[in-house]
């Protein structure tokens, strides 16, 4: 059986400093049924001229280019481009480990699920962990009316798989902050099936100057 293509999507904005470790970390994947869609949302530096390096060396990798639009509408531009039976979200800053992709996977195929949630690592710039984030789950499989208390997980949109259907007719919020508080529940409310995965897959890297990290609430 063909292996399920799974689209993964990388909004970029002013990222340079960070840029290749995630799209390393991206190239690195021993899933290979995989379609990695960067979008560079305006980035006033020379964030595209390193997605145009990886472009063209790998080509599963595509460059998308469109006016300022945040996060969100990068994020909604790139689904509109992915053809995967799965979506994943990266952001920029971040990095994945090598078998991020196919654990999150195979998680899915085995047990039918709609989204796959992976644990995480909070690190510092230069690599170090600060914390080991741990999503907290009575049951590995499960959904929002069997367990209310997932949806106080983290509701970031990366460190997830989606099935392709999940996604339909939903979008990111433009232009605002904390635009996946908005989408991430509606999902959480659609899946019949949420698989948790005892895996620490994603490198969530604290730096400054962040949304996160920017004071002006």
């Amino acid at each position: 059986m063909a292996e399920k293509a799974v689209s993964m999507i990388i909004p970029v904005y002013n990222v340079r400093d960070y840029l290749r470790k995630c799209l390393d970390s991206v190239a690195a994947q021993t899933y290979k049924a995989l379609e990695v869609i960067v979008v560079n949302d305006g980035s006033p530096d020379d964030s595209l001229e390193i997605i145009l390096e990886y472009t063209a060396k790998y080509p599963h990798f595509s460059c998308y280019t469109i006016e300022n639009r945040g996060q969100g509408g990068a994020r909604n531009y790139g689904m509109e481009q992915a053809t995967g039976d799965y979506i994943m979200f990266l952001d920029s800053d971040d990095y994945i480990a090598p078998n991020c992709v196919e654990a999150l996977v195979s998680a899915a195929e085995s047990t039918g699920s709609d989204m796959v949630v992976a644990n995480c690592y909070d690190v510092r710039e230069d690599g170090s962990i600060l914390d080991a984030y741990k999503n907290v789950y009575k049951s590995a499989v499960t959904n929002l009316t069997q367990e209310p208390e997932i949806l106080f997980n983290r509701v970031a949109p990366w460190g997830k798989l989606y099935k392709r259907e999940l996604l339909e007719g939903l979008q990111f919020a433009c232009r605002v902050w904390y635009e996946d508080m908005r989408l991430i529940p509606k999902l959480y409310l659609r899946a019949s099936k949420v698989c948790y995965i005892e895996d620490s897959l994603v490198y969530y890297v604290q730096r400054r100057g962040s949304t996160m990290n920017n004071k002006n609430y």
